[in-house]
């Protein structure tokens, strides 16, 4: 694939809002908008989601095969049940380390499911992120009592579960069966707003102010940016969701998992500059600045060993002419008949001719 300014505006567009989401989530957690068990925080990610299924397509809702889609939300919401609770117990910084453990995850699952192979340079770039997320595990201070350890056992299962549905996401992509990726998007998001507006109604609007008001008032937090959050966070995730579907598709699930390396070093410096005085698992630390250096470093030699071998891969790959003019050689060695081009004025078994040499008219081709 080359690198066209039509792949970095999208690069660019995903990483920026990659990076906010879980900023944003940390915002509304501090103004005391995010009690776990609403979940009220992953309504926005997945409204935002159904938006794009309505964009154009070849297929139409009807035509795509609502059983995978019902698969990958099942997957997916899982998982953001779990990681969005255990990033407003543990905070960014530890939930950041130790979700992007999907990276490994989504590897070795595509290797397993998708029979995909990496060079060795692509799983140096991949070691290399591992190397520097457990160099910054190393520096996490918390006991079994704290609520950062609570939340690194939900991080920990929803990190699998992410990898497990990036990589299925990207199987149903691609096949005879194939769904568009926008209106895979599109069922993800109306399947699984369905099972939050049920778990809302149930749960949640029954005791709106103990788990939200009275919540609210104890951190001293703001309506107005409260609901400039929810907003913010609605928009983010509608940018995400409309890039990452063909980020998977085209570079596969294991290129969108290593973007997590980048998202890992943003987080951890901006976590610091908002929420260092807040939370101190934030703050920023010589050893957390080497394990973000060592992630960012792992993702430049993944993306450009990544690069490079698809590259190689569109050298060898033969054009269409190329194709048509083997076909047609062979043909004239064998001595075999080819249709004639439809004509408007021809019936289908009037006109038969037969492959000339390549001096003829094909040399043009």
């Amino acid at each position: 694939m080359k690198v066209t300014a039509s792949l970095i505006v999208r690069f660019s567009l995903f990483l920026i809002v990659y990076c906010a989401q879980p900023l944003v989530l940390d915002m509304l957690k501090f103004q005391g908008a995010a009690s776990p068990s609403t979940f009220l925080y992953l309504l926005p990610h997945y409204l935002a989601m159904v938006p794009v299924g309505f964009f154009p397509t070849e297929k139409k809702f009807s035509e795509c095969n609502w059983w995978k889609a019902a698969v990958v939300s099942f997957l997916d919401v899982l998982h953001q049940l779990a990681e969005k609770a255990g990033l407003v117990y543990a905070g960014s910084a530890v939930y950041i380390v130790i979700g992007s453990s999907s990276i490994v995850w989504t590897a070795v699952l595509s290797v397993l499911i998708l029979k995909r192979s990496y060079t060795t340079a692509q799983w140096c770039g991949i070691l290399l992120i591992c190397v520097g997320l457990c160099s910054r595990a190393l520096t996490l201070n918390f006991s079994i009592e704290d609520e950062e350890f609570f939340g690194v056992l939900l991080v920990l299962p929803s990190a699998i579960l992410h990898a497990l549905s990036f990589v299925v996401y990207e199987k149903y992509l691609h096949g005879a069966d194939a769904i568009p990726g926008t209106k895979l998007t599109g069922l993800m998001g109306i399947m699984c707003a369905a099972v939050l507006l049920v778990w809302t109604g149930v749960w949640t609007v029954p005791r709106f102010d103990t788990l939200v008001i009275a919540n609210i008032k104890d951190k001293g937090g703001s309506i107005s940016v409260i609901v400039l959050g929810f907003i913010l966070l609605y928009f983010v995730c509608f940018i995400r969701a409309s890039v990452l579907w063909w980020i998977i598709k085209s570079l596969g699930a294991v290129s969108a998992g290593i973007l997590k390396g980048i998202r890992t070093a943003t987080v951890f410096i901006m976590g610091h500059v908002l929420f260092c005085h807040l939370q101190p698992s934030q703050c920023l630390t010589p050893p957390k600045a080497l394990a973000a250096s060592i992630c960012v470093l792992g993702v430049i030699v993944y993306s450009v060993s990544t690069i490079s071998e698809k590259q190689r891969e569109d050298e060898h790959k033969p054009s269409s002419k190329d194709a048509i003019k083997e076909r047609l050689i062979e043909s004239a060695e064998a001595g075999r008949t080819l249709p004639a081009p439809s004509d408007n004025n021809s019936t289908p078994s009037a006109k038969k001719w037969k492959a000339t040499p390549l001096g003829g008219s094909f040399a043009n081709l």
